[in-house]
């Protein structure tokens, strides 16, 4: 996947990833001692999903940009997830 976007041995930006909002979805608050990590292990069974939960939730950069009572969006529909990703990273080729 990361292949497509290496140019002379660099990385090149990733395209905005939309993950589309499903009516399956959880939003929980950021309270202390939350990571995504577990929090992806807890609703994924699956701690390196960390990473998608961040995905769908853009306005945040980084774990660290989450404050506590931050609302945010955990998507349940694993399938619909990934192929918005897929679709994402398709249509945004850069090579």
């Amino acid at each position: 996947m990361y292949s497509d976007y290496i140019d002379d041995n660099n990385f090149a930006t990733l395209p905005f990833l939309d993950i589309p909002e499903t009516q399956d979805d959880i939003f929980i608050q950021w309270n202390v001692g939350n990571r995504l990590d577990t929090l992806a292990y807890t609703y994924y069974n699956n701690a390196a999903l960390g990473k998608f939960i961040l995905l769908a939730n853009p306005s945040f950069i980084s774990e660290g940009d989450i404050n506590v009572g931050d609302i945010l969006r955990i998507p349940m529909t694993k399938d619909v997830m990934f192929n918005a990703i897929r679709n994402s990273i398709k249509q945004n080729k850069k090579f």
